[in-house]
């Protein structure tokens, strides 16, 4: 039984599905924290030959979307980041490209804060303030405007946190006994639903 159970699970996550239940990733955030580096987007920095922004770790809560829909809906936002507390008082130091350092310091720039923040993580490096001491200076006001996120903006710095067993166990029994019948609920009645809300949206617009 658990064996079909599990089979069932893998068989959901790997189908060509456009709906996705995904209520077992909150489940799995039961106590535990992802660290991130929370942006300060004011001012450019130098370190060394490295154009940067400031952050501060700090522990994130991350809320998952309940149902990832790729096509349907098109609502595939990743998670909604809160934040939980301070990792260090001290600051640290992450990378930009010189293009985008170039882009944001222009009065008549633009910068999309979702294309920024991937484009840091894609560094997957950031300085320590014991690795900036005596190399970090400040490089001028960030003058470009910004578009995407108004509030707090946090940066991935690639050091996930590993989530409480009662979370994996949890988070586990519920993608079996939840996320997956309900995805393929979902899946089988979409030719059922889809011609009722693309007509709502229809009329709506």
């Amino acid at each position: 039984m658990k064996r079909s159970l599990f089979l069932l699970s893998l068989g959901v996550l790997l189908m060509p599905s456009c709906v996705y239940v995904q209520t077992h990733k909150n489940v799995e955030q039961i106590g535990s924290t992802t660290p991130m580096g929370k942006l300060e987007r004011d001012r450019l920095y130098r370190v060394g030959n490295d154009w940067c922004l400031k952050a501060h770790e700090v522990n994130t809560k991350l809320d998952y979307p309940i149902i990832r829909d790729e096509t349907f809906t098109g609502n595939t936002r990743p998670p909604i980041v809160s934040e939980a507390g301070p990792l260090s008082e001290e600051p640290i130091y992450i990378p930009v490209s010189e293009g985008t350092a170039a882009v944001m310091q222009r009065k008549d720039g633009y910068v999309h804060i979702g294309d920024l923040v991937s484009e840091m993580e894609r560094f997957k490096r950031y300085y320590t303030s014991e690795e900036a001491r005596g190399k970090v200076r400040p490089a001028g006001s960030v003058r470009a405007e910004a578009a995407g996120e108004s509030g707090a903006v946090f940066v991935n710095l690639g050091k996930p946190s590993t989530p409480s067993m009662a979370g994996s166990v949890l988070g586990t029994a519920d993608l079996v006994l939840v996320d997956a019948p309900t995805t393929l609920a979902a899946n089988a009645l979409l030719p059922v639903i889809a011609p009722f809300y693309f007509f709502v949206d229809f009329l709506s617009h």
